[in-house]
């Protein structure tokens, strides 16, 4: 007798970090294992808060809409830093210690991304997508590589 075995959705994204510097982090971000943009972090700064980059790990997160902000992902559980969220932006002056993901990635200083409203837009639409092919709530994941 076969049984059949519901797989859970998931949403996970994936942060590979590539570049490091005294002026930035960056990399690759992907879903489920899909590339789909790059992102940008404040360089490592011994995880202080608003300026540092945020520790490799696993992390929860959900969705916010609250705010001027928009759409964006908040993630829960980074040790000592609240509030650290995925949203619009394009220089590390446009964040304190959050990730920022666009479609292209400065090619002489690694430290800028390009388009990201597009780059956000997909994500949106990614995780759309997913929650609406499942009968419940996805549960979001990153995972912060170096």
């Amino acid at each position: 007798m076969m049984m059949l075995v519901a797989i859970a959705p998931k949403f996970e994204i994936k942060i590979e970090r590539k570049f490091q510097s005294h002026e930035c982090t960056s990399g690759y971000l992907s879903i489920n294992g899909s590339p789909i943009c790059y992102v940008l972090e404040r360089p490592w700064v011994d995880n202080l808060p608003y300026i540092s980059s945020i520790p490799v790990g696993t992390y929860h997160g959900f969705v916010r809409t609250d705010g001027p902000k928009g759409w964006r992902i908040e993630l829960a559980d980074v040790p000592k830093r609240p509030h650290i969220q995925l949203h619009i932006g394009n220089t590390t002056a446009d964040s304190v210690g959050c990730l920022l993901p666009g479609m292209k990635l400065d090619e002489d200083s690694l430290c800028t991304v390009i388009d990201s409203a597009t780059a956000m837009s997909k994500l949106r639409t990614a995780f759309e997508t997913q929650e609406e092919s499942s009968e419940s709530s996805v549960p979001i994941t990153f995972v912060i590589a170096e």
